[in-house]
């Protein structure tokens, strides 16, 4: 009747939940027979994934007793494989400006966080030169142009070039890629991108502070990563300004404070913020970044960079609690928090919900398997520009990375100016 973890990676621990067990069973997952089976009770198996032939996604678990009869939970696990470790360029090429063109033709001032479509045919991002950028993908090809703003800082509503952008950071598509949602992090804003002309509005903010309330009449601090919920109504915002994390309603306007607190800084202590786990307003971050939902959309995942922590926030309930990190600006596989990750600022997750990837500031990216908290540092490490496999490709401050629909393939930019691509 059920299996737990419901998903998971090669050679995954899991355990069934049943009736009518019987000793000597065997145990399939995607028509692939299951190793180390033990049969605890008539009501309990446990065993492990195989550790191959399988393909992402969803998969029938079949019992079999040794009397023929069989016990089947349709697509009751569901099969991750981490994204590959090979890393290539695919647009701009270092130089610092903003230009559109094809691959390396195209040029970057800042690239920052990043989005797609539900296709994985478009991706946009936001360019912290002043633009909202979009590349169109079909196959190898990479075609960047610019949807909104221009090569000018400013603080401007408008339609296409004739808007500005202070400092634009976050960005996210809603689900029938109609609009753009973008944080102006440093106009303390959040405004809606039209994607059909590039229409760009406030809807929230525009003064620094940390005011709760409706439309403009509300206040951010340094707005930064965001996410939508899957219903594409309720726009979630990390403020690295003050340490909390906002809700917009999109329908109204209406903005509120879920978690966090603007707590005051000291000399000690010059950027605000704490470290606790917590309920709400009770739980503590030091500049929350970014933001992912998982596979439910009911788990909101947080990039606590000067905690050097990702946590994650229960929205049923508001619980703050830890996923991995140990408050240590550094690298270490391990599990949990016995795991280190060094000042992380972009999430993304893999589209089948097994696993939540990490880019860090500090020049490399890494994967955390949900069901068990194992991190894995697979890409970069020393600050460089070197394409290549694993830790020996280089990057600086990744940042903005996506997970395609196929759950095989990435894509981050970071400050070589350019778009990278990272998988097999």
């Amino acid at each position: 009747t059920s299996v737990s973890p419901d998903r998971g990676p090669a050679s995954a621990a899991i355990t069934l939940t049943g009736t009518n067990f019987l000793t000597g069973a065997t145990v399939s997952v995607g028509g692939v027979a299951a190793t180390s089976v033990n049969v605890v009770s008539d009501t309990q198996i446990t065993c492990n994934v195989p550790a191959a032939g399988l393909t992402r996604g969803a998969k029938n678990v079949v019992v079999t007793n040794l009397n023929t009869t069989t016990n089947t939970l349709t697509n009751g696990f569901t099969f991750g494989i981490p994204i590959g470790n090979i890393v290539t360029g695919v647009a701009g090429n270092q130089a610092f400006a903003l230009a559109d063109g094809v691959g390396t033709n195209a040029r970057f001032k800042g690239p920052a966080n990043m989005t797609r479509n539900a296709a994985g045919t478009n991706l946009y991002l936001a360019d912290q030169g002043g633009a909202i950028r979009k590349t169109a993908i079909a196959g190898t090809t990479h075609t960047v142009s610019t949807l909104a703003g221009a090569d000018a800082l400013g603080v401007a509503d408008g339609l296409g070039a004739a808007a500005r952008f202070q400092r634009a950071w976050g960005v996210v598509v809603d689900p029938t890629e109609t609009f753009l949602y973008v944080s102006d992090t440093d106009a303390h804003r959040i405004c809606r991108v039209q994607i059909a002309n590039g229409n760009v509005t406030t809807i929230a903010g525009g003064l620094q502070g940390h005011v709760n309330g409706t439309g403009t009449a509300a206040r951010f601090n340094f707005p930064v990563g965001m996410a939508l919920n899957p219903a594409g109504t309720e726009l979630y915002i990390a403020c690295r300004g003050d340490n909390t994390i906002r809700k917009l309603v999109l329908a109204d306007g209406a903005v509120s404070t879920i978690a966090g607190a603007d707590v005051a800084s000291t000399a000690a202590l010059p950027v605000t913020g704490s470290y606790l786990d917590g309920t709400g307003t009770a739980a503590r971050f030091r500049e929350p970044y970014g933001l992912v939902f998982d596979h439910t959309g009911t788990v909101l995942y947080i990039a606590d960079r000067l905690n050097n922590r990702i946590r994650k926030m229960v929205l049923a309930d508001g619980s703050v609690s830890t996923v991995c990190g140990t408050g240590v600006r550094s690298f270490l596989d391990g599990v949990g928090t016995a795991a280190m990750t060094s000042q992380p600022w972009s999430l993304a997750m893999d589209p089948f919900g097994v696993f939540l990837y990490i880019a860090a500031q500090d020049h490399a990216l890494q994967r955390v398997v949900l069901a068990i908290g194992q991190v894995t540092r697979f890409v970069g490490g020393p600050q460089g520009n070197i394409d290549g496999t694993g830790l020996a490709a280089q990057t600086s401050e990744p940042q903005g990375m996506v997970v395609m629909p196929d759950g095989a393939t990435g894509y981050f930019g970071d400050g070589t100016l350019r778009i990278r691509r990272v998988g097999d």
